[in-house]
């Protein structure tokens, strides 16, 4: 099996928003993302994000 580090990157911008809002979105979408990549046939075993202001 071959293994892939993949680095991304998003700005995020909005009325309202703040780091902890930020941080609830990012976190929902990291815990969904094992459940998609095993829809597209390959496992995710670690997944972070970390929040750097602009």
């Amino acid at each position: 099996m071959t293994d892939y580090t993949v680095h991304a990157t998003l700005t995020v911008s909005g009325d309202g928003i703040d780091r902890a809002k930020i941080q609830q979105a990012l976190d929902a979408g990291l815990a969904e993302l094992p459940g998609v990549a095993s829809r597209y046939g390959f496992t995710i075993t670690d997944a972070t994000a970390t929040i750097d202001e602009a």
